[in-house]
């Protein structure tokens, strides 16, 4: 099910400038997800939802269920399995919509260098597919907390191959300014193996959370004022820091959801301490 949890904040009487991430999606594969599609057209397709019940992939990140290529078995050699992802639609508020990104928790065991996992982006609603390596809308490129590698690799090569050093967190962002927003933008997690049986695991991934950011300018009537939000993203609650106050100000804190109704409008007023 779809989460709008905190969306806009809007300050009336004084200049800044504000980027909010929100969650609206959280797909931990405990139960179905519109989003989420299995390539069931793929012959050999290897993605399964369920308990993980390998060595190395003993459980998931969040208790039962995650995807894993197979969940008891080794992945075959000869393999090309696939899952799509849709983190945009031309029915949501594309005005608001501007930014995605996306979070993940994964695990992986491969034949290093040749076989493994990569992610491609499709703005054409799955015509044609851009690997996220060449991808010229992408804004912020992927951190491995427990790993070293780049994951970012082109030319077809995987991005995660090897074995990982357990469970690893990846995030990548986009910004479609160049994107018009006439089809679904799908991301499409992709796993590969060559002619070598290895005996290795595969891939495993657990806990996607889709984001979406919001950059907004905010009236200037006063110069030097900067404004700070923590934790970002938001999911249930947050603090609002704003420096460079010389004077009083009125303030009005606006909670707008992404249908851009307002759900409550706070006014108060600040001046500097």
């Amino acid at each position: 099910m779809r989460k709008w949890i905190l969306v806009f904040l809007l300050l009336i009487g004084i200049s800044a400038n504000a980027q909010i991430s929100m969650l609206f999606e959280n797909i931990y594969f405990e139960t179905p997800d519109s989003l989420l599609k299995m390539d069931t057209m793929l012959i050999g397709n290897i993605w399964q939802i369920g308990r993980p019940s390998k060595t190395f992939f003993d459980s998931a990140y969040s208790i039962p269920n995650a995807i894993v290529t197979d969940t008891i078995n080794f992945y075959p050699s000869n393999n090309l399995s696939t899952f799509t992802i849709k983190i945009s639609d031309p029915s949501w508020n594309q005005q608001q919509l501007n930014r995605t990104s996306i979070n993940f928790m994964h695990k992986f065991d491969t034949d290093s260098l040749i076989d493994g996992g990569y992610i491609e982006v499709s703005y054409n609603g799955g015509s044609t597919w851009t690997n996220i390596a060449n991808d010229p809308n992408i804004t912020n490129f992927f951190y491995d907390q427990t790993n070293s590698t780049n994951p970012l690799i082109a030319n077809g090569n995987p991005a995660y191959t090897g074995r990982s050093n357990g469970w690893s967190q990846s995030f990548i962002g986009w910004c479609y300014q160049n994107v018009t927003g006439q089809y679904p933008i799908y991301l499409r997690f992709v796993f590969s193996s060559d002619s070598i049986q290895t005996n290795k695991e595969g891939w495993m991934i657990d806990n996607i959370q889709l984001f979406t950011d919001f950059c907004e300018g905010i009236p200037e009537i006063q110069n030097d004022i900067s404004i700070s939000l923590f934790p970002n993203p938001i999911s249930t609650t947050a603090t609002l820091v704003i420096n460079g106050v010389e004077t009083q100000c009125i303030v009005s804190l606006q909670i707008i959801n992404i249908l851009g109704q307002e759900v409550e409008s706070i006014p108060t007023s600040i001046k500097k301490k």
